[in-house]
């Protein structure tokens, strides 16, 4: 039998690349940096509409809707969204979260008054 097999030749090989992969490796781990908190600005990291069938609920702000009728008072929301809006700018996203009693129609309407202000709009059915 002459020279080593080829799996002791393979371990020769791969254990010192591991070894040194795992020194560079644990060099380069840094300490985590302590983050300090943000004030809080008033304005809710998640925007959440939640419509009722007697109300809109804003970022803690009700709107009272008589559904039955009229639908919501999109002209309060509308000024809700555009007051969020100017206090973050960036933010395009808002979440809608509709009560099942709720119709499809006042539904939409809410979609096509919040679209303008937030594009991205996610509807999560209310459990």
């Amino acid at each position: 039998m002459r020279g080593s097999s080829p799996l002791v030749n393979l371990a020769s090989v791969t254990v010192p690349l591991a070894l040194v992969g795992a020194l560079i490796g644990v060099g380069a781990l840094r300490a985590p940096q302590v983050v300090e908190p943000r004030a809080y600005s008033g304005v809710p990291h998640m925007l959440v509409l939640s419509l009722k069938p007697d109300a809109a609920v804003l970022a803690g702000r009700s709107m009272p809707c008589d559904c039955g009728r009229d639908g919501y008072d999109l002209n309060a929301l509308e000024a809700s969204l555009t007051e969020l809006k100017a206090l973050q700018p960036d933010k395009q996203h808002i979440v809608i979260v509709p009560d099942g009693a709720v119709s499809y129609a006042d539904l939409m309407d809410v979609m096509d008054a919040v679209r303008p202000h937030f594009p991205l709009q996610t509807v999560q059915p209310h459990d």
